[in-house]
């Protein structure tokens, strides 16, 4: 189940479809509701009719959600797609943003390259580029991803993407092997007990965490024996 607390929704070039959330997560959810009410027009009087807004619009979402579990615990909605496929023995998914980004096609075009000459069958999300409806672009993506022994994700940028942190716990769930390819020099610290370069669950949710393009070639190497 997917819950969006927002009052917009997004828009894609190339795409007339105006969706509630990024294409990946709405595939991956059996439902989705938007519970997001507030007034953003930022006419207040005070700051007190400002906390009074908030106050009213978090009731609005308890209730709601209250409701929404009861409905769904009570009618389950069917289980969302796609069914998970059979691994294909020597084959790697990159899952780069979709290519969504320009700098997300170029890595994933020299990776894919990469590890063909080691031998690998090699496919690429794409849902952002090319024709059709975008959630069935997501779905091929997904599909893909299921269907390969081993998938690399791409770390970089200000945080990891939000389709791509979802996939990674997609195919993890289903036991595929997952290498996190991560090439950034910033860390998330509040001291020697937390000094990480991504969130807990991503790190230990990939068997192996690499740095550059050829740690990431030994490393798939390694994993797909």
């Amino acid at each position: 189940m997917l819950l969006w607390f927002n009052f917009f929704t997004f828009r894609y070039d190339d795409a007339s479809e105006v969706y509630l959330a990024p294409p990946l997560l709405r595939q991956l959810a059996a439902h989705a509701e938007n519970l997001g009410t507030f007034d953003l027009s930022l006419r207040f009087e005070s700051r007190e009719d400002y906390l009074r807004r908030v106050s009213a619009n978090l009731d609005v979402v308890e209730e709601g959600l209250s409701g929404l579990c009861h409905r769904l615990v009570k009618s389950p909605p069917p289980a969302a797609e796609p069914r998970p496929a059979t691994a294909e023995p020597g084959r790697v998914h990159l899952e780069f943003g979709g290519g969504q980004f320009e700098m997300q096609r170029f890595w994933a075009e020299r990776v894919q390259k990469e590890l063909e000459l080691e031998g690998f069958t090699v496919s690429v999300s794409r849902r952002y580029e090319g024709d059709g409806p975008l959630l069935d672009r997501a779905r091929a993506d997904l599909q893909a991803a299921a269907a390969s022994t081993l998938v690399v994700t791409l770390a970089d940028g200000a945080d990891v993407d939000g389709e791509t942190a979802a996939l990674q716990g997609f195919v993890r769930g289903l036991g595929r092997k997952v290498v996190l390819y991560s090439s950034g020099r910033r860390r998330i610290y509040t001291g020697p007990e937390y000094d990480l370069r991504h969130n807990l669950m991503l790190r230990y949710s990939a068997d192996r965490c690499v740095r550059d393009l050829d740690g990431l070639r030994a490393a798939v190497r390694a994993l797909m024996g």
